[in-house]
């Protein structure tokens, strides 16, 4: 089973992990890390290290990052990817992405990964008023 960190910028982490636990109930080993508005890049990479360097364990760690090119997702790379073999981050993090995350963690990190991103494309769907149409016509 992998462990999961959620990295973020502002509080959106820490919400995502509360919405998680509002459907799926109590969760161990996730944490949620947000860049503070007020916290420079450097201390975040200090607490993105100092998190991983508690969470990694022989299954390895999935990263779930809010936006690719962002300063929580660079900080993970800069800081994470060279240092653990089995480290892996998606990035674009979404509820459904999140949850499928949890039912997938006992599955091999890079076929999760793999799993999750599809799944997320998936989750995506256009409604419109189209999308309801009676086909009784």
């Amino acid at each position: 089973m992998y462990n999961l960190l959620l990295i973020s910028h502002g509080n959106l982490a820490q919400e995502f992990l509360n919405t998680l636990e509002m459907i799926m109930g109590p969760q161990d080993n996730i944490l949620p890390l947000g860049l503070q508005p007020e916290e420079g890049k450097e201390d975040f990479e200090k607490r993105i290290s100092n998190a991983c360097e508690k969470m990694y364990m022989s299954n390895g760690v999935l990263i779930l990052a809010d936006l690719y090119g962002g300063t929580p997702c660079n900080s993970a790379v800069l800081k994470l990817i060279s240092k653990y073999d089995k480290i892996q981050i998606l990035t674009g993090l979404n509820l459904p992405m999140l949850i499928q995350s949890i039912i997938y963690r006992d599955e091999n990190l890079e076929t999760a990964v793999l799993k999750l991103k599809q799944d997320t494309n998936d989750a995506i769907c256009i409604l419109n008023k189209n999308s309801f149409k009676s086909h009784e016509d």
